[in-house]
């Protein structure tokens, strides 16, 4: 378990722990951020970046694990093995749907 790192943006903070992060803004409350979500996050400059802080759990449906920021959804395909940030909008799953065709985004 690492210390607690705080001064981010908007009086963010984050641990790490053995098996990924957990990261915190008053907006936001506490959410995990581990594996290849939190890679493709990493990569895309993590709360400086487009998608800002999460903003829930990570979550699961049809062999797509995927997780909402303030910013747009980074959904992870097991079947083609990558990470790609989507929009995401009000609809099904959960309250939130995305589309993963967005053009001219980069999968990790």
């Amino acid at each position: 378990m690492g210390p607690v790192r705080t001064g981010l943006k908007e009086g963010g903070a984050y641990r790490q722990y053995q098996r990924g992060f957990v990261v915190y803004s008053p907006s936001t409350g506490a959410q995990v951020s581990r594996g290849a979500i939190r890679t493709a996050y990493g990569k895309l400059g993590y709360e400086k970046g487009r998608l800002g802080y999460p903003t829930m759990l990570e979550a699961g449906i049809a062999g797509v694990t995927f997780q909402k920021y303030q910013g747009e959804t980074i959904s992870l395909d097991f079947h083609r093995r990558r990470a790609c940030p989507c929009r995401s909008h009000p609809g099904q799953m959960g309250g939130w749907t995305w589309d993963a065709r967005v053009s001219g985004r980069a999968c990790f």
